[in-house]
């Protein structure tokens, strides 16, 4: 059985270390991938808290990181 994972909740993000910056690949509701950007020393706890995914928030006209624990984080898209 062929089972493909379409749900941007469960995507499993992709990290890219670039100098002290480590970039983190999601995807939100639309199925757009986004990247943002969080400091290197925070990249070991942000993975053990699963997989995030952005979700607009109008109140600040931002996305938000979300993970599966309505946990949030807010960093800067691009």
């Amino acid at each position: 059985m062929l089972f493909i994972n379409t749900n941007y909740r469960n995507v499993e993000n992709k990290y890219e270390i670039q100098g002290n910056v480590a970039l983190i690949s999601l995807l939100n509701k639309k199925g757009s991938n986004l990247t943002g950007k969080i400091d290197v020393d925070d990249i070991e706890k942000v993975k053990r808290m699963r997989t995030w995914f952005a979700e607009w928030h109008k109140d600040f006209n931002s996305y938000l990181l979300q993970n599966g624990d309505s946990e949030y984080l807010m960093f800067y898209i691009y």
